[in-house]
């Protein structure tokens, strides 16, 4: 995997807004809707945004709790990784480039902000890199992305979904072998027990030609209990499961 700059060093060199702005987000009401229990929490406890708004009244004890496990393993100010995820999912369902743009900058921006304070050990912290790095995906800033994912997995080496968003990147790049390396890494990290980490062995091995290998973590996927079948049917199509 390509490790180009530390993380720390490259964040400070993209956060670009004012930290100390108001935090003025607004969700929709489908957007609200869709929050885990802990992004309503955070809102409405933390900002003054949220205690000014409609859903003041709409959250319960369910999502305190949930927002409290966040707060008591280290990760803080996460209202701006809720805001983040937002933005994220409004660049996809963006009518034209302006707009995506427009509304992954602002994902960045958001989710930039937990990592620099953010305890590296927390069970959550996965979820702040991988969306992280899926926005960079999304700007195509691929090396970026890798750097991210790669500083996070050590500090979680045992996290299969840091392994698994590398590899996808890795693939975008071309590098198929690359990718293989990333997810054996992850494979042997969890000692063979990730259905995330097998089944994407298995595509990968697919696309190598490497048959044998497929058939052999896509068995071991679908016993861990993965619930896609897009491998099973590409070795189907190809007469081996």
């Amino acid at each position: 995997m390509r490790i180009a700059i530390g993380l720390s060093t490259w964040i400070v060199g993209l956060l670009v807004f004012e930290t100390c702005a108001a935090f003025t987000f607004m969700p929709t009401d489908a957007e609200w809707n869709s929050w885990p229990p802990h992004c309503k929490a955070q809102y409405v406890l933390w900002t003054t945004v949220g205690r000014g708004s409609k859903f003041v009244n709409s959250i319960t004890e369910h999502d305190k709790i949930e927002r409290n496990k966040w707060l008591n393993d280290g990760i803080t100010g996460f209202h701006h990784f809720c805001a983040g995820t937002v933005y994220l999912n409004r660049s996809m369902l963006a009518q034209n480039e302006r707009d995506r743009e427009y509304n992954l900058q602002h994902a960045l921006d958001e989710t930039l902000y937990n990592m620099p304070g953010a305890n590296r050990q927390s069970r959550y912290y996965p979820q702040l890199a991988t969306q992280l790095a899926r926005i960079l995906y999304e700007q195509e800033k691929y090396e970026e992305g890798l750097v991210v994912l790669a500083e996070a997995m050590l500090a979680q080496p045992e996290s299969d979904v840091l392994y698994s968003a590398a590899a996808i990147i890795e693939r975008k790049l071309g590098d198929l072998e690359a990718a293989r390396k990333t997810l054996m890494k992850g494979h042997e990290a969890v000692g063979g027990r990730s259905a995330e980490i097998n089944y994407n062995l298995g595509l990968i091995c697919v696309e190598l030609g490497d048959i044998e290998a497929a058939v052999e973590y896509a068995e071991a996927a679908y016993a861990l209990g993965y619930p896609l079948e897009g491998l099973r049917t590409k070795l189907k199509n190809l007469g081996r499961m």
